[in-house]
């Protein structure tokens, strides 16, 4: 199996895939075996598509003979095959949390109105990060451990693409402020979530401290349906979430079952394109930013059997079904 690493819009790995791919067609491997690493880009999107074309007709091989293993559950192809099978590590690891970790009571006397977790950061991540760190501070349970100043996350700070994409001067400013002041990080040390990696991002704990997480997804791009514990954290804590992702992801969580939240705010913006939808989602968050503790209680008690149904329909979830909903 040839393992092809990807961030959204990009494969890390393109020498040595290019390396593996010929040299299985050498040894007349049939299919040649293909796997995204449990991961769900758009294949299209990161270039895999033309990579393997001209491969194919460089060394005169039948497309039909590759076969691509990919989490993404919208990926199709009239000529490659396509083998669709859930991360399912993720989700089985988030299900073992509900003996351990019941969702305790929103404190809402002292509530945060945001929660917003990022690990590496990419245009949209800088973007709603930078937007919250200047003007919502005091109402949100941040970490951004970015460092612009490391190596290693230099490649994810996506400052330059979030200019190329029609960044004002004040959120050109805003992203610079937050580059400056990092890494964010909190204090994690009574945390006990084993679902996220590193473990010093583990989470769990600070979920009674705010109403709504703001979620960025790692693949946004092209045509893609791929979820994993960015999702089924606040699921698992019984809490509302606005996600910046690939187009149409509320309806698709919707087609698993789960329920959203079109009656409190709107969630049009999952049907926007990715480079507009940070924008529709600070309008939600400055209309949630006036709310008061009050409002954020009412609004949480309408809301809380959405939360049940989606915390149960979790618990229950298996990985087979993505490809029945998905495959029909």
């Amino acid at each position: 199996m040839i393992k092809i690493i990807t961030i959204d819009g990009k494969i890390w790995n393109k020498d040595q895939a290019v390396l593996d791919i010929i040299s299985a067609m050498l040894r007349r491997e049939q299919p040649v075996k293909i796997s995204l690493n449990g991961e769900g880009p758009c294949a299209d999107h990161v270039g895999l598509y033309d990579l393997l074309d001209r491969i194919c007709t460089a060394q005169n091989w039948p497309r039909q003979a590759i076969e691509i293993e990919t989490a993404n559950f919208l990926e199709q192809h009239a000529e490659y095959q396509i083998r669709h099978t859930h991360q399912e590590y993720e989700l089985t690891a988030t299900q073992a949390l509900f003996k351990t970790n019941p969702p305790t009571e929103k404190q809402f006397d002292n509530l945060h109105h945001f929660g917003h977790f990022i690990g590496h950061s990419n245009q949209h991540r800088l973007h709603l990060a930078s937007y919250l760190y200047a003007e919502h501070a005091h109402q949100t349970v941040q970490s951004y451990h970015c460092s612009a100043t490391e190596p290693y996350h230099r490649e994810h700070i996506g400052l330059e693409t979030f200019m190329a994409n029609g960044a004002t001067a004040v959120e050109i400013d805003r992203a610079h402020r937050l580059l400056s002041a990092g890494p964010l990080t909190l204090d994690l040390s009574a945390c006990q979530d084993t679902i996220s990696v590193p473990a010093n991002l583990g989470l769990i704990n600070r979920y009674p401290q705010f109403f709504v997480e703001l979620v960025n997804l790692s693949f946004y791009s092209g045509q893609t349906f791929y979820i994993d514990e960015k999702i089924w954290r606040p699921m698992l804590m019984r809490t509302p979430f606005i996600v910046q992702g690939p187009q149409n992801l509320i309806h698709n969580l919707r087609r698993l079952g789960f329920e959203t939240f079109h009656e409190f705010w709107d969630e049009g913006y999952s049907e926007d394109p990715p480079n507009c939808q940070v924008r529709a989602i600070i309008a939600i968050v400055q209309t949630l930013a006036k709310r008061t503790h009050k409002e954020l209680e009412d609004m949480y008690t309408a809301m809380l059997p959405k939360l049940e149904h989606n915390r149960n329909l979790l618990q229950d979830l298996k990985a087979n079904d993505f490809n029945r909903v998905f495959q029909q």
